[in-house]
């Protein structure tokens, strides 16, 4: 009876160890069955945020591509009213297929379209941020699309809309279709406004010269010598703008230094450097007028200045 009792304690004992051995292997099973687990989950976040890095990038890539194609096309349809009034539809479509370079890897469309085609330009006021403020003018919208497609189908398309102004001419009082020179003997008060689509020269005698109204110029704004080349100590600075306050300021500087030849390239013009630290002050602007039948090219302004406004004032052709 001893030694059945001695074989069924050693059989039970050796069954307890073999069911501890079973439990360790399941136990670690799980655990490298989380670890593998933990592992994936970050290996998929991992390439979750490259992809989404690779495909934030050639958005970006393509933006800037889409931006650059909206300011090559804004470029060159500015360009084109320095010959015409108006685009033709030849000049349209070279705008569309002249695309920006530095994108090999991009297919950019272009597309160029006035708003409301067929109907006549609207007449409006120019707004007050142009230096042809207050003048009547007739305008046309315009609408730019962009499109960039990246090599790897990212696609972004910007739209931009602007106006061009047709701005009628008889409201200037003076206007020049070359440089334009101001050097008067007598006292000289004009109270009009005055454009040139060149340069414009102001001098006076001995006397004071008074603009009430605003002063614009494609060119260059010249005080400090005349056109042949004369210096300013001839004749002084007596050339004087309102400065929308009933003040009359005098002009003691203009857009350059010297003349309005900064690359030394043309002989009728004096040489000169651009004035960087030429300083500004606002026109009065003027009151809308009536409506006039003549017409002259659209504007947009690139330097301001006293009263006198450095522009790429109305091409009257």
């Amino acid at each position: 009876m001893k030694t059945n009792t001695k074989a069924t304690r050693k059989s039970r004992s050796r069954s307890g160890r073999t069911s501890q051995r079973g439990t360790a292997i399941i136990i670690a099973v799980m655990i490298m069955a989380l670890l593998a687990i933990f592992v994936a989950a970050t290996i998929s976040r991992v390439t979750n945020e490259t992809l989404m890095m690779s495909n934030d990038q050639a958005n970006t890539d393509a933006y800037f591509a889409a931006q650059a194609s909206l300011d090559h096309m804004s470029r060159n349809f500015s360009d084109v009213f320095d010959v015409r009034i108006t685009p033709t539809a030849v000049d349209i479509a070279n705008i569309e297929a002249d695309v920006p370079a530095g994108f090999p890897n991009f297919f950019i469309d272009q597309d160029l379209q006035r708003e409301n085609p067929g109907q006549p330009p609207e007449q409006t006021t120019v707004d007050v941020s142009s230096p042809f403020a207050g003048l009547v003018a007739l305008r046309e919208g315009w609408r730019m699309d962009a499109t960039a497609l990246g090599p790897t189908n990212a696609e972004v398309r910007l739209t931009r809309t602007l106006n061009n102004y047709t701005i009628p001419i008889f409201q200037f009082g003076i206007f020049y279709d070359d440089p334009q020179e101001h050097h008067p003997g007598p006292p000289f008060n004009f109270g009009g406004r005055v454009h040139t689509n060149g340069d414009i020269y102001l001098m006076a005698g001995n006397t004071s010269t008074r603009f009430r109204d605003r002063v614009t110029a494609a060119g260059e704004v010249v005080v400090d010598v005349a056109r042949n080349g004369s210096p300013y100590t001839n004749w002084g600075q007596r050339v004087r703008v309102n400065d929308g306050t009933g003040t009359y300021r005098i002009v003691s500087s203009g857009s350059v230094v010297g003349g309005p030849d900064i690359t030394n390239s043309d002989p009728d013009e004096p040489n000169g450097t651009v004035n960087a630290g030429w300083p500004t002050f606002s026109a009065h602007p003027r009151e809308p007028r009536g409506p006039h039948a003549a017409t002259a090219a659209s504007a947009a302004a690139r330097r301001t200045a006293a009263g006198c406004d450095h522009s790429s004032g109305p091409a009257g052709r």
